[in-house]
């Protein structure tokens, strides 16, 4: 997957930023974690059967991170730029019908994304702590209405309590579930 060429959007604030895609049937945009890219991303969770079928697979580089703009001021990170980015990009590709999948940083992105106002198909989120779904955990209770209210079409008020809590709940999410994303993904995104 390394020779899919890089291309380019611009974020809300101007920032150049890169995507890559193959194929061209239904979207599905998947976000890397921390220290990836989407270069990095079907090799660690995309199924290359799913490839195969020519699924329209949208992976693209987080601010920061692979060929996206990597600012050296903290001013150009403030709250949410990276679900503003995902945004920027939806709108910039026409995407009303996709599915969206994020592991461990960009899985709290996709959080981010659905408590913004995106509204995929389906959204997978990995490598977030998935105690805090499965059992109950101090994590749980935030979760779940952070996923409700995203599931409803609610959006969080700038600086209203709501958003405070998703930012902890995002905060919060550490473990590693990689197998699991897997699983979910092939279930999930067909």
């Amino acid at each position: 997957m390394t020779d899919l060429t890089s291309q380019r959007f611009q974020g809300r604030d101007g920032a150049e930023l890169a995507w890559r895609e193959i194929g061209r049937r239904a979207a599905r945009v998947l976000l890397h974690g921390l220290i990836g890219s989407g270069r990095s991303c079907p090799a660690a969770a995309w199924p290359s059967d799913r490839r195969a079928r020519g699924y329209r697979v949208i992976l693209p580089d987080l601010r920061g991170h692979g060929d996206s703009a990597r600012p050296h001021d903290p001013a150009r990170y403030p709250p949410d730029i990276l679900a503003d980015d995902g945004l920027a990009l939806i709108d910039q590709l026409g995407l009303d019908d996709y599915r969206l999948a994020g592991y461990s940083a960009g899985g709290k992105v996709v959080l981010r994304l659905l408590a913004r106002g995106a509204r995929p198909a389906r959204a997978v989120v990995g490598g977030q702590g998935i105690d805090a779904l499965d059992a109950e955990s101090d994590r749980t209770g935030g979760y779940r209405s952070m996923l409700a209210a995203a599931a409803n079409g609610d959006t969080s008020r700038p600086g209203s309590p709501e958003e405070a809590s998703a930012h902890r709940v995002l905060r919060s999410c550490t473990s590693e579930v990689r197998p699991r994303l897997r699983f979910k993904l092939a279930q999930e995104f067909g």
